[in-house]
């Protein structure tokens, strides 16, 4: 997979800038919103799972940590999402559909803030290895078990797909669009297989 635009460093300040623009205060704890134009009154555990640990470990903005953390506390659920696993959490084999559910409405101000959980679905995906995430997220899941082989495997799967644009998969074919967020996912498993071509991301 040759993605010369990822050997540029993460302006990491700007990273953190953008995430913080996304947080909304609920009162005492906070969420990040999915955007700033689509579902920009949503939050979703997933995405704030992720946002908390990026504020803390990435751009050390414990206080903003402190209160999604808050949030996810209050609003804690046993599964966030698949890329759960890249926090070292559980995720099981990543061959079933996800679903959302709406979790609570807060009102804030004149608007009402959604927020989602996501959970696993009972239908399986039994093409899941077309598609670029679940691909990482199963190698990520079997190199926690200690399945190197496994994960080599679903690497090559994943690089078989990518283009010169990114991650060609089942969703791209679908909707004629790439997804960015699974090249970040190719530079995470790079990365945990010590593969230098996710050195210098964060």
């Amino acid at each position: 997979m040759s993605l010369p635009y990822l050997q540029q460093p993460l302006a990491r300040e700007s990273l953190c800038g953008f995430i913080r623009s996304l947080y909304i205060d609920l009162g005492g704890l906070g969420c990040c919103v999915e955007s700033p134009l689509v579902e920009n009154s949503t939050c979703y555990t997933s995405t704030n799972l992720l946002a908390e640990y990026v504020l803390r470990e990435v751009c050390g903005d414990r206080a903003l940590a402190e209160r999604i953390r808050a949030f996810l506390e209050r609003y804690s659920t046993g599964f966030y999402n698949y890329y759960q696993v890249i926090l070292g959490l559980s995720i099981g084999d990543p061959v079933y559909s996800i679903e959302e559910v709406v979790a609570d409405n807060v009102p804030v101000g004149e608007k009402t803030v959604v927020v989602k959980h996501v959970r696993i679905g009972d239908r399986i995906l039994g093409d899941w290895y077309l598609y670029g995430d679940r691909l990482v997220y199963d190698a990520l899941a079997s190199l926690y078990r200690g399945h190197r082989e496994r994960a080599l495997e679903d690497l090559r799967r994943l690089e078989n797909l990518t283009d010169q644009y990114g991650v060609r998969d089942m969703v791209q074919k679908i909707k004629g669009l790439y997804e960015t967020y699974k090249l970040a996912l190719a530079v995470v498993l790079y990365r945990a297989l010590g593969d230098k071509r996710g050195a210098r991301i964060i």
